[in-house]
């Protein structure tokens, strides 16, 4: 169940804090005018990995108690 977890919010292209990143990219890019904004949301568009980073999503989301099985033991 974690991996599933982890997948969904910060692994994949589509996964919670990559499309919040490609929202940001999108938004950037049409303040400056870009009439193609719309491509940050793309699949085949990675141009997000480069022009965003994780701690932008920060004043979007918040991630609290997600841990793996590594940090929690045996329990």
């Amino acid at each position: 169940m974690s991996d599933w977890t982890m997948q969904t919010i910060s692994f994949g292209s589509q996964s919670l804090l990559n499309r919040i990143r490609r929202s940001i990219l999108a938004k950037r890019l049409f303040d400056q005018g870009d009439t193609n904004w719309k491509r940050a949301y793309k699949d085949d568009n990675s141009e997000y990995l480069t022009a965003t980073s994780v701690q932008d999503c920060e004043q979007y989301v918040t991630l609290l108690n997600l841990r793996n099985h590594e940090k929690l033991g045996d329990r």
